[in-house]
């Protein structure tokens, strides 16, 4: 069972190699799962509404994800760090 987001998964990516599944939601948040057993490996929390869709580009480490908020956030998937915030209006 995969627990952590309070509203409904929005989309879902899997990592095979790392065993990873991203997940986002309305609930502002997007939660990194081992899929393997189930615990909450991260949480990225930047949002201030929800979240819409996610990408990533595993050969750069990348986590792209939009939000109701009009941004478009790139993350390093290795540091978690924020690279680049885009507006899209």
């Amino acid at each position: 069972t995969l627990t952590g987001h309070t509203k409904s998964p929005r989309q879902l990516i899997i990592d095979s190699i790392h065993h990873l599944l991203y997940s986002c939601s309305a609930d502002k948040k997007i939660i990194v799962h081992n899929f393997l057993n189930g615990t909450i490996v991260y949480e990225y929390k930047e949002f201030d509404k929800a979240v819409t869709n996610i990408a990533m580009n595993q050969q750069q480490h990348l986590l792209i994800a939009s939000s109701l908020d009009g941004l478009i956030k790139i993350f390093n998937i290795q540091t978690h760090e924020l690279i680049q915030q885009l507006t899209t209006s």
